[in-house]
């Protein structure tokens, strides 16, 4: 049993289910989650509001 932090199990559970796509919004804490998935195989945008982030997410899953 390995005891990480929220920060670390979001990332990890991120990558393990294969998302191909992670839209945010900046501010605390995902600015910081977005800045490391970044160095990841994942597409990751940064959007204006929810709004915009979720017409992104909606996008990408229409189009495969």
């Amino acid at each position: 049993m390995t005891i990480m932090s929220g920060r670390d199990a979001i990332k990890w559970a991120v990558s393990d289910s294969r998302v191909g796509r992670v839209t945010g919004v900046p501010g605390y804490p995902i600015t910081e989650i977005m800045e490391d998935l970044f160095h990841s195989r994942i597409c990751v945008r940064w959007c204006v509001n929810e709004k915009v982030a979720f017409e992104s997410c909606i996008g990408a899953s229409s189009a495969g």
